[in-house]
């Protein structure tokens, strides 16, 4: 629909249906002009030539740290966070059970 071409009431009519808006005559016109401007405008915004922004092209990646397991604290994790577990069965949490 670009290129100078309208839309007409029938496509706005059709727009509307499918958005589950009801309009009158009146707005269906108003709403045909206002949508055929828009996608207009769309057109000459996709036929501008936009240098790219400075600095984007020319950017380093980001450098990335190795994927290794690490405990930067230096105590052991595990044991810290089950020492307030209930009942523990080596590294795991025993519970009662609930599901007969």
């Amino acid at each position: 629909m670009s290129g100078g071409a309208r839309l007409g009431v029938a496509d706005v009519r059709r727009i509307a249906e499918l958005a589950r808006l009801s309009f009158g005559e009146e707005e269906l016109d108003a709403f045909s002009a206002q949508l055929a401007a828009i996608v207009d405008y769309v057109g000459v915004l996709q036929g501008a030539d936009v240098p790219p922004a400075e600095g984007l092209a020319r950017s380093r990646p980001t450098p990335l740290r190795e994927d290794a397991v690490t405990n930067p604290s230096g105590f052991d994790v595990a044991d810290e966070l089950l020492a307030g577990a209930p009942a523990r069965d080596g590294d795991l949490i025993v519970v009662p059970r609930v599901i007969e």
